[in-house]
């Protein structure tokens, strides 16, 4: 593929005319057109800005090798509303996701997404007879490090298309773009969350059968609130109570009201952090050291200190909501579609 055959091809996929792209180049359309029939070359300066203003590689307008993307927060403003991915960005997708359980052996993934995984492996031979035999008994087995399984399977799908120079058939194209429907942007939105120190990556829980009923029904966030029974959630003194918003009473000591779109970000948070650390989600910033045998908690202006005793009491109410798991995966959706750029 001819750079002017990948810029033809960028258009297509960033959805606009020529005469737009131009204007936004600051470029005169026919000299566009020009540069996409390979009469004309663009300047080191055209790709500087698309990679600048719309994250797309440099390397890979010039020649074609690496990810179509280079900035992950730009890709995700590309990528979001499509229903439908060209391979390059297919193979951009699953080699974000790939990065994700290299690094996060532990990141969630239910089985159902790893049978589907290995049903593409096995459909269109991807792999070995014997690696397909291991993969199967891995998956029958339920003490598998799912992320780690993961991290194999996505390594051979990607590797598949890079020795095919990205030239697979449509029934293989279809298979992985309802993955990526189903699940891999998911992860993909996880991991930029993380980038911006919005969550804990590995606080991200992911049901299939949840991710596409929130893709095909927009109401579907209205519709598991009215599902979500009210009431209160307690360990000891600590109490958080929900009647159409939230209210978190620290053992008399004071209040925090809490809008649904940032609970789970906070829950999370308070989950996961470690001895001597101090994190910072959103307006919150949260202090915690077994040294001084206190717990922070600031939202503004205002702090809450907390005895160990009283923390760990705040961490068992959290338990007890992750383990309802209708309110759990409101939450985690209310807090994505916010600001996870769903």
């Amino acid at each position: 593929m001819t750079i002017a055959e990948r810029l033809l091809k960028l258009r297509n996929i960033l959805g606009v005319t020529q005469e737009r792209l131009a204007g936004f180049l600051s470029l005169n359309r026919s000299f566009l057109a020009q540069i996409e029939a390979g009469i004309r070359k663009p300047s080191p300066q055209t790709l500087m800005v698309l990679e600048k203003e719309v994250g797309i590689s440099k390397k890979w307008l010039e020649t074609g090798e690496g990810l179509i993307f280079a900035d992950s927060e730009k890709a995700l403003s590309v990528l979001k509303s499509k229903d439908k991915y060209s391979i390059e960005e297919i193979f951009y997708i699953l080699s974000q996701v790939q990065n994700v359980y290299s690094f996060f052996k532990d990141f969630s993934v239910s089985k159902d997404i790893a049978i589907y995984v290995f049903e593409i492996l096995s459909k269109f031979s991807l792999v070995s007879e014997n690696e397909l035999e291991k993969y199967k008994k891995a998956i029958k087995n339920e003490s598998v490090a799912w992320g780690r399984l993961m991290d194999k399977m996505i390594a051979y799908i990607t590797n598949y298309i890079v020795e095919r120079d990205f030239d697979i058939t449509e029934e293989l194209k279809s298979e992985l773009q309802k993955l990526i429907q189903d699940w891999g942007m998911y992860v993909f939105i996880a991991a930029t969350m993380h980038e911006k120190k919005l969550v804990p990556l590995e606080s991200i829980y992911i049901d299939l059968e949840v991710l596409k009923n929130f893709k095909q029904n927009k109401n579907a966030l209205v519709e598991y609130e009215k599902q979500i029974p009210r009431g209160v959630f307690e360990a000891e003194r600590i109490k958080l109570s929900f009647d159409g918003h939230f209210v978190l009473d620290f053992a008399g000591k004071g209040f925090i009201e809490f809008e649904k779109e940032k609970l789970f970000g906070f829950i999370s948070t308070v989950l996961n952090i470690k001895n001597d650390e101090k994190k910072k989600m959103l307006d919150y910033e949260i202090f915690y050291t077994e040294y001084e045998k206190l717990a922070n908690i600031k939202q503004k202006d205002i702090t809450l200190s907390l005895s160990l005793k009283e923390f760990e009491c705040l961490r068992e109410c959290f338990k007890k909501i992750k383990e309802n798991t209708k309110l759990w995966q409101w939450l985690q959706m209310c807090y994505i579609e916010k600001y996870g750029f769903m």
